[in-house]
């Protein structure tokens, strides 16, 4: 098709580009590790450490910590592949094509996604589609709310991507799945000292395309061709550089510039006689990232950042699975810019007080086939401040948030009126003998609509809703973490209460209302246990929660919660072969979940599943080391839908390469 030959062309022009970019940076990384005054080794091999994420306890709530090249991720990897990965985050596609992240019991829209420093979720959707955020350097998922101080709309819990900057040696990656499915990325990187200083340079770069997803066996599509689902083909290529410099009395200065270009098909709804028929011939995402912060001499340790998203994307529907006859066509151009400061200061000998403000305007022009521009407009801000006091083996924090917004433009349909919110948490840990640590907090804070969830129509597929309150979460947690002999443990409870929680609501012929509910409870259980006894290493957890909508005025056959699964649970292993081998596989299993029929408008439930994936891996080399793997993913092709009507891909063979 040619929109199809259009997408391949431009992105073959920029691959041709960023493999000139990286190239060059590869050469000056390596004529700067020929420089005497370079700090580090040279011909020493980059080394790779692969364990199961780790947990750990910020500001009274858990988190878990991983790496990214400690995951098995094929080449040029997206955040949504990593998360995968992570224990107690739900990831699915959704009927538009995007990915949604939950944990606990809340919807995508109450997880914040920060890219070195700056929040990328504060769009005119109000999150940030992880499949279109590459994944490199460290992830941070901490669940709950552990700080006030990450910006507005921040309650389910935040996605902390941290790219890495400079001392990286270059690195090439390639790969290949049995369905016709590439993907290419590679990254360099340098650090040298500059008078009483240092600066540092990082770049990567990467293309993945696939033609479709792999159909598992016992889902039927009438549109499939070739056992790949219809509709599911991908192409993306994105390119990253980032700089920082630092001066000897500790003050610095970074800039990243992060840009992505695409287009993808949208796989219809099985369960639908008419489903969305909808493709995305051409998407585009830069993110530019300035910041810097004051020296160590000055009383408080001061960060300032600004951030701009702009982005642009082109949606066609289609009258038949042909795809051939455009129905209808819809642009959007979304611009964001981000200002946020932060100041840090001792108070006395074992206290320490920070501070937040953070402003986001939002704009989204949106056309219709042939019709006049609709312009928005919203305008979030947060002023927060925390103290921390270190009494002995006791650790307490506690801090308040002044959230704002207001609707300077709203295309043809009623502003939202400003809106202010107050919050709070509370959080405690404590250590109290040996290695076990105990945690506990409590956090109140609202989430304001967003743009699209007030006025977007979705070219008819739902009713705008202007009136839509804001969200409050009233959240609750205690866990204790701790190594027991040779296995670290982590065992979690946490209650939130989601007042005025913000649901799609099924109004007929297809269509859907997003609508307020009187509240929405989630209770449960988080549990993890990682331990390593010599050649092998293994990671369990287990996830069980309770969610219920409480609303009298509510359709008998809609008071179930939306793709929120009654159970996760994941078994990881890897063992250490002879002959430089490694293994490793996880098995996933997901609980029973209900999700919302359009057509009969009420919920239907989805039922329960195991996932198995496993590779093996071969190393070679000491200076110039070359790695290769073979993945299969879905390997019994299992039948797991991510909601109604959408299964996950089935049985993919990869065959992955690795030079550095």
């Amino acid at each position: 098709m040619p929109h199809a030959f259009v997408a391949r062309r431009r992105l073959a022009q920029l691959a041709v580009r960023i493999a000139a970019v990286l190239a060059g940076l590869r050469a000056g990384a390596a004529a700067a590790q020929e420089r005497p005054d370079t700090v580090g080794t040279v011909g020493l091999k980059a080394v790779v450490v692969s364990v199961p994420a780790a947990a750990s306890v910020v500001g009274g709530a858990s988190a878990i910590v991983a790496d990214a090249d400690s995951l098995a991720l094929p080449a040029a990897p997206t955040l949504a592949q990593a998360l995968r990965r992570i224990p107690f985050v739900g990831v699915r596609e959704n009927s538009r094509g995007e990915v949604e992240l939950s944990v606990r019991g809340s919807e995508s829209r109450q997880v914040a996604v920060v890219m070195d420093g700056v929040p990328i979720s504060l769009t005119w959707d109000g999150r940030a589609d992880p499949s279109l955020v590459p994944a490199a350097g460290r992830l941070v998922l901490v669940r709950g709310l552990a700080s006030l101080l990450h910006g507005p709309n921040t309650l389910g819990g935040v996605v902390q991507v941290r790219s890495p900057i400079g001392g990286a040696p270059p690195t090439l990656r390639m790969g290949a799945d049995h369905a016709g499915g590439v993907s290419a990325s590679g990254q360099a990187g340098v650090s040298t000292a500059v008078g009483g200083g240092r600066v540092s340079l990082s770049s990567s770069a990467g293309v993945r395309r696939r033609p479709g997803q792999p159909l598992p066996s016992p889902v039927s599509d009438s549109g499939a061709a070739g056992g790949l689902r219809a509709n599911s083909d991908f192409e993306q290529a994105q390119a990253y550089v980032g700089a920082r410099a630092e001066g000897g009395a500790g003050a610095w200065a970074g800039a990243s510039l992060s840009v992505l270009r695409g287009s993808r098909g949208v796989p219809p709804e099985l369960h639908l006689r008419e489903p969305r028929l909808w493709r995305y011939p051409a998407t585009s995402r830069s993110l530019l990232a300035l910041s810097a912060g004051g020296p160590a001499t000055w009383p408080a340790r001061v960060e300032a950042s600004v951030g701009v998203d702009a982005a642009a994307t082109e949606l066609e529907q289609y009258g038949d699975l042909s795809y051939d006859a455009v129905e209808a066509r819809e642009r959007w151009r979304d611009g964001t810019v981000t200002l946020r400061t932060t100041a840090e200061h001792a108070a006395g000998a074992h206290a320490t007080l920070r501070y937040a403000f953070t402003h986001a305007d939002i704009r989204h022009r949106e056309r219709v086939d042939d019709d006049p521009f609709a312009r928005y407009r919203q305008r979030l801000w947060s002023l927060g401040a925390e103290g921390e006091v270190a009494l002995g083996a006791v650790q307490l924090t506690g801090g308040a948030v002044m959230d704002a917004a207001d609707t300077p433009e709203s295309g043809d349909k009623p502003a939202l009126r400003p809106l202010r919110a107050v919050g709070m948490r509370a959080g405690v840990s404590a250590r109290p003998g040996g290695s076990v640590r105990l945690h506990a907090s409590v956090s109140s804070r609202a989430r304001i609509p967003s743009l699209r969830e007030l006025y977007s129509g979705s070219l008819g597929r739902f009713e705008p809703n202007p009136g839509l309150r804001p969200e409050r979460l009233l959240g609750v947690e205690m866990g204790v973490t701790a190594a027991i002999g040779p296995v670290d443990v982590q065992g979690v409870a946490f209650r939130h209460h989601l007042s005025d929680a913000i649901v799609r609501t099924a109004v007929g012929g297809g269509r859907f209302r997003r609508e307020n509910r009187d509240r929405m409870q989630s209770t449960g259980v988080e549990l993890l246990a990682t331990t390593r006894h010599r050649a092998l290493s293994l990671s369990a957890d287990l996830m069980l929660q309770r969610v219920h909508i409480h609303d009298p005025t509510a359709p008998q056959g809609q008071r179930r919660p939306e793709n929120i699964p009654s159970a996760r649970a994941g078994l990881d292993a890897r063992l250490d072969l002879p002959w430089r081998l490694r293994a490793r596989s996880r098995a996933s299993y997901v609980g029973a979940q209900w999700c919302l029929h359009a057509e009969k408008e009420r919920m239907v439930r989805l039922k329960d599943g195991t996932r198995l994936d496993g590779g093996v891996e071969r190393e070679w080399g000491r200076v110039a080391r070359i790695r290769l793997t073979l993945d299969v993913e879905n390997a019994t092709d299992a039948a797991l839908y991510d909601q109604c009507g959408l299964p996950q891909p089935g049985r993919t063979l990869r065959l992955g390469v690795e030079l550095g």
